[in-house]
């Protein structure tokens, strides 16, 4: 018996100190939500106390299936280990209502009668977890080949000059190989090239690639990171989300509480987007019951017309932002970098980058690449600053002290860019020799070039009239040999508007 209650059961008058007295009872817990527990308890009309490791253990994990966080859970676990006096309300003790103070996690109402005891527990106190995801199995039953070839022709100055692209997908009974092949000529001159010949192999979360590629870096949120979009060939490994049941927007929540019993309602400015009857306790709404988008919403817990509570949330429910919150993504990866142009040299390299969510609207990421002599470093990240305004950026410094920024702006339709390579420092950089060979290898040179250079690009496309119209202005000051600059200044515009269509009905 605490010293609280030891003091009252002294000054209590003879006949009402039986209160007092506790007795081995079988006890229902029971949470807000209804869920219940039955346990064996010590038992009064003024406290609680369990003694057995094994009751003990069956309320945590009781705790944790209800979403409450472990280190809560292990708190009320000590508490009813030492004895939790009973929560003063009024009315009736199955219904009456519990307002915690403010810091408190939770609190315990005892009906000794009937042998209940109410868990109140803080709204604070629940974790908002993705729940267990699903993957579908990875095995096909039967092969298929898809082939999509293009051909485009022109006739000048009495010469044919075409290209062909052909791409070509064989799917396995385990992941598929994808080959792209492309053939130029001109003047007569045929240019044979091999973009991609590639194996991808998807298994739960995980995402395995071999072969030639110059999209290795770009299969999930670490794209953020991608400074280059050079050849290689290599093995990579890194996480994905193709496989997930039901979609990724079903893993992606927007938590609230409830406490009691009512209906919840989601507004979007005026609109009513989702409606539905909610049971108390901590409730969620899978995203793929809310619109695609980025934009803020009113959600209102009620009870009849009687609004209960109200919160503001911001949804991102949008393909760039694919990972959940609190998730995160990586690409790992060894490759040699793959050109046909034999005046850009080749060099092996090692990789890994990593992009992690720690904020609803926020994504920031790592990476890091080691070739012979030489390392990488990178750093980025995303922000939605509003519903119309997105910020994104990378930096990466180069061992041999080369450093290269990257960022972007995007309001409505405006789109602002901007890069800069600062290739300095020349006298400082570490070559490294292919063997057998007097080919320098310098990393900051294969991946971006040897001269340095800024850009600035701002550009704008919007609907008018049956189409799509589009500006671009951009300029470039690049660094020449000699010390010296170079500046371009220009503009694209066009318009783009379809003339025939065949419409379907189904």
């Amino acid at each position: 018996m605490s010293s609280h209650m030891q003091a009252l059961y002294n000054s209590a008058p003879e006949e009402f100190r039986q209160l007092f007295v506790a007795k081995d009872k079988t006890v229902n817990i029971i949470l807000v939500n209804g869920q219940s527990l039955t346990i064996n308890a010590i038992l009064s009309d003024y406290q609680i106390r369990v003694v057995s490791e094994t009751t003990q253990k069956s309320i945590y994990e009781f705790l944790i299936s209800n979403s409450i966080s472990k280190k809560v859970a292990d708190e009320i676990g000590s508490a009813l280990t030492r004895g939790v006096d009973s929560y003063p309300c009024k009315g009736n003790k199955e219904t009456c209502k519990v307002t915690l103070p403010e810091g408190e996690m939770f609190a315990m109402v005892i009906d000794n009668n009937s042998e209940k005891v109410r868990f109140i527990i803080s709204e604070q106190a629940y974790i908002q977890s993705t729940g267990e995801i699903e993957y579908v199995s990875n095995y096909n039953d039967h092969l298929s080949l898809i082939n999509s070839p293009s051909l485009y022709g022109s006739y000048f100055g009495k010469q044919w000059d075409y290209n062909l692209n052909n791409r070509t997908t064989l799917g396995l009974p385990f992941g598929h190989i994808r080959n792209e092949l492309y053939v130029a000529s001109k003047s007569g001159n045929p240019e044979i090239s091999i973009p991609e010949l590639l194996y991808d192999l998807e298994s739960g979360p995980f995402r395995f690639l071999a072969g030639r590629s110059q999209n290795f870096n770009t299969f999930n949120s670490t794209s953020l990171l991608s400074i280059s979009s050079l050849h290689k060939e290599g093995v990579y490994l890194l996480s994905s989300r193709n496989l997930v049941r039901r979609g990724r927007e079903s893993y992606q929540r927007l938590y609230f509480y409830v406490p009691q019993a009512g209906a919840v309602e989601v507004w979007r400015d005026n609109t009513l987007i989702y409606s539905s009857p909610m049971e108390a306790g901590q409730q969620f709404i899978s995203y793929e019951k809310l619109p695609a988008g980025n934009y803020s919403v009113n959600v209102k817990v009620k009870s009849g017309d009687n609004v209960l509570s109200e919160q503001y949330e911001r949804i991102i429910n949008t393909p760039d932002f694919q990972l959940n919150t609190g998730s995160s993504d990586f690409t790992l990866g060894i490759a040699r970098t793959s050109t046909e142009n034999s005046n850009i040299p080749e060099i092996e390299l090692a990789e890994g980058d990593v992009v992690w969510r720690p904020w609803n609207p926020l994504q920031i990421g790592m990476g890091f690449t080691a070739a012979p002599g030489q390392q990488l470093l990178k750093l980025g990240g995303k922000w939605l600053v509003t519903q119309s305004l997105t910020i994104s950026g990378v930096s990466a410094i180069f061992s041999d002290r080369n450093i290269y920024h990257s960022a972007s702006v995007n309001w409505h339709n405006f789109n602002l860019n901007w890069s800069r390579y600062e290739a300095k420092n020349k006298e400082l950089q570490m070559p490294v020799k292919i063997q057998n060979s007097n080919t320098q290898n310098v990393l900051s040179e294969i991946l971006l070039g040897k001269s340095g250079y800024e850009q600035f690009t701002v550009s704008s496309h919007s609907a008018f009239g049956p189409g799509n119209g589009y500006l671009s202005l951009f300029y470039r000051q690049d660094e020449n040999e000699s010390g010296g600059n170079s500046n371009n200044l220009g503009y694209n515009v066009g318009y783009n508007m379809s003339f025939f269509s065949i419409p379907t009905w189904g």
